[in-house]
């Protein structure tokens, strides 16, 4: 239960996610960056949410940010 996985061609995205750890988690389908509005376009940005996100992760706050994302 982690963010959404990125492409593998996105150097930018994987570099600062690798700087924040947050290949520890697994990837999902949603995160709470998706519920902020924040896309592959914002690299830096998306990845410090991504490692937010992680270390307040629990089953209440993923199945939160799926309906989130659907609403």
């Amino acid at each position: 239960m982690g963010p959404r996985p990125n492409l593998f061609n996105q150097y930018e995205l994987i570099e600062q996610r690798q700087l924040r750890n947050v290949y520890q988690g697994r990837p999902g389908i949603t995160g709470l960056a998706q519920v902020r509005g924040i896309d592959m376009s914002q690299p830096e940005k998306l990845a410090i949410t991504d490692a937010k996100m992680l270390a307040n992760m629990n089953v209440f706050n993923y199945f939160k940010y799926i309906l989130q994302t659907l609403f």
